[in-house]
């Protein structure tokens, strides 16, 4: 049975990516504003993020409708995430396994458009992941390490926030953010 979650984006706190830096007012740099129904964030490095006041179980679909002003729409789930318009090869598809965290690039995968809106997708399945673009496949994978972990084969549960951020001085403005539990 799906749960469908609409996020309400105003309710979003700061956060960070990263265990050795916690967020603290006298660290935290990004800047985050809520207008007109969507949340804007800035971030000059890439420890900052805004993320869920809830967490969400595995498997999952994260449906975010967003723009960059050049760089970085990263999403986080757990130790993993995916980069579009990545600072050093946009068109490198970024994603990190959201166990072990380890990263690997896809080439061809990661360009948008810039200052426009499109429809991101990130579904992490038991068997699969997939990332979509405006419902264009960018994206399949089914050798990532947390598909073999133990924790997931013995169905412990995986629950988490779901984190969003720019990096490395880009601009990202989020429209919406829906959450879809798959079990």
């Amino acid at each position: 049975m799906e749960i469908v979650h609409e996020i309400d984006l105003q309710t979003m706190i700061p956060s960070t990516n990263r265990k050795d830096r916690p967020v603290t007012d006298g660290n935290r740099k990004q800047k985050a504003a809520f207008s007109n129904g969507e949340l804007t964030i800035t971030a000059p490095g890439d420890a900052e993020c805004m993320q869920t006041t809830e967490n969400y179980s595995f498997p999952l679909r994260i449906d975010i409708t967003a723009k960059t002003n050049g760089s970085n729409i990263r999403l986080y789930y757990k130790e993993g995430r995916i980069i579009l318009n990545w600072e050093i090869n946009k068109d490198d598809l970024r994603i990190h396994d959201i166990i072990t965290g380890k990263g690997s690039g896809h080439y061809g995968g990661g360009r948008v458009p810039e200052n426009e809106y499109i429809d991101i997708a990130w579904i992490i399945d038991r068997n699969e992941m997939l990332v979509l673009v405006n419902e264009e496949l960018r994206h399949i994978g089914d050798e990532y390490p947390y598909m073999t972990s133990r924790a997931v084969m013995q169905n412990k549960k995986i629950s988490e926030p779901i984190r969003i951020s720019a990096a490395h001085g880009s601009t990202i403005t989020v429209k919406s953010l829906k959450v879809t539990e798959l079990e």
